[in-house]
């Protein structure tokens, strides 16, 4: 019996041979000690590459609403001051005279902000053009200038030194608001009277301006028969959006929906830009600035 077993024990070895070792490395084997094999350790690579571009894209998401919050905010606080101003000055509203209307000896009309801000002029770098002790000014209720900025506005201005600096404001007010320089045949406001009588149910006072048309004090929009004119074109660099306050004293963060206004930001003064009439985003902004009187443009 013995024997037998023995026989068997060896034919068994002659009909299979002595067993090849596994290949480290091939696929479907894994390597002794219960290592990843190479493909399996491509897959956990891209899988954590996935997750990691998920991630940084959600916190530049958060990013950017922080920054149109905090921009908000600013809204909030400047017109909170412009109805302060109003309410100590017998219902009229802040002067908005921009710097191209001087005076005939050639100084300027009081203004909540004087000179212009275009890129490589020194005013909009001049802390006391915009919150200085003087007629108009917002400064005694505010008593900073950081409000005046947004915080996601990064354009720099190259001034007569070589040297780029950051200027202080990124906001404008309503061309028609406190001002009647230039005129034409639109509703005017210069009272909180005027804006309670007036035709629109929403008035905006200020709005966040793009980078490459912030100017004087105040934006301007113009109605023709065809199109309409953004001479100062808001912004739109809170992912898509901008932001707007009202004479209420609320404020809002708005998406535009025209592709044609969301215009990326080159460093030079850009001149204003012309869009369909019946554009929603320059609809959106005319109906909450001002309204024709010419019966010709059929204003409704």
């Amino acid at each position: 019996m013995h024997a037998l077993a023995q026989h068997r024990e060896a034919g068994a070895g002659a009909a299979f041979g002595p067993r090849t070792p596994p290949v480290v490395g091939a696929p479907g084997v894994r390597p002794a000690g219960g290592g990843f094999t190479l493909i399996e350790l491509l897959v956990v690579i891209a899988i954590i590459g996935l997750l990691a571009a998920l991630l940084l894209a959600s916190l530049r998401g958060a990013k950017s609403q922080a920054l149109a919050v905090a921009c908000l905010n600013n809204f909030k606080q400047i017109t909170l001051a412009w109805s302060l101003y109003v309410d100590d000055h017998e219902d009229r509203l802040v002067p908005n005279y921009p710097a191209l209307c001087g005076k005939p000896d050639g100084t300027w009309y009081p203004s909540w902000a004087l000179g212009r801000s275009r890129y490589g002029d020194a005013a909009g770098t001049n802390i006391d053009y915009l919150i200085g002790q003087r007629e108009g000014s917002l400064g005694p209720y505010l008593g900073m200038d950081r409000v005046f900025k947004c915080p996601a506005d990064r354009s720099l201005s190259k001034m007569a030194d070589g040297r780029l600096y950051p200027r202080l404001r990124s906001y404008s007010m309503n061309r028609f608001m406190g001002s009647t320089c230039p005129g034409g045949p639109m509703v005017n406001y210069m009272t909180r009277s005027d804006i309670d009588a007036g035709p629109r149910r929403e008035v905006c006072v200020f709005m966040d301006i793009h980078e490459d048309h912030l100017d004087t004090c105040n934006y301007s929009i113009i109605l023709d028969y065809n199109v309409g004119t953004f001479e100062t074109l808001p912004t739109s660099r809170h992912d898509g959006k901008g932001v707007l306050s009202y004479a209420d004293g609320s404020a809002e963060i708005h998406r535009w929906q025209d592709a044609l206004i969301i215009q990326p930001v080159s460093g030079v003064q850009a001149p204003g830009l012309s869009v369909p009439r019946s554009s929603p985003d320059f609809q959106y902004v005319w109906q909450r600035t001002t309204k024709s009187t010419d019966p010709l443009l059929k204003d409704e």
